[in-house]
């Protein structure tokens, strides 16, 4: 059996249980985007950020739970929009799975750390859905602050959202 890795090279697996990638219709945006974090209110969809490591460990430890890597990226790594329509609370349950399942911090610590989440207005809960860690959280966080956002590097953050009139230019389209 034959996984690819980042660079698109072929690894080959000896377990047949794995399923062949290599005959699967792999799309080229999942092997492109899968450093990149989207929240595309237009497609009503947010997809995660995922390397190929993550994906091909899921095909060898899942006990074929999953039949391809589309499947995996559909069921695991992309989301519903509508998930995240009320951001505050969107932004504390999010904290919470990230300190509680991925950290394993105690509740307390958990529950103070996302009600301070929860006030922060300008942090899309998905970027704490795509934070693998607290200190990947940290680290965007110390960027928002300092409004560098184009220095974050873990991974990038695309967004497709509809265009929002504002009140002051109202006038122009009101008849």
């Amino acid at each position: 059996m034959k996984i690819i890795d980042n660079d698109n090279n072929i690894i080959k697996v000896d377990q047949p249980s794995v399923n062949n990638i290599e005959d699967n219709r792999i799309e080229k945006d999942i092997m492109n985007c899968n450093d990149e974090l989207l929240i595309s209110e237009v497609k009503g969809i947010v997809k995660l950020p995922y390397s190929l490591k993550e994906i091909n460990d899921m095909l060898c430890n899942n006990d074929c739970q999953y039949k391809d890597v589309n499947e995996i990226v559909e069921t695991v790594f992309t989301r519903p929009f509508s998930d995240y329509k009320v951001q505050f609370i969107s932004r504390y349950t999010e904290t919470m799975k990230l300190a509680r399942e991925r950290e394993n911090c105690g509740l307390i610590d958990s529950i103070s750390l996302s009600l301070e989440m929860m006030k922060k207005r300008y942090l899309h809960p998905a970027i704490i859905s795509a934070c693998r860690s607290l200190n990947e959280l940290d680290v965007y966080l110390d960027c928002l602050d300092k409004n560098e956002i184009d220095k974050f590097k873990i991974f990038k953050i695309k967004y497709e959202l509809y265009p929002v009139i504002s009140k002051k230019n109202r006038k122009c389209f009101d008849m």
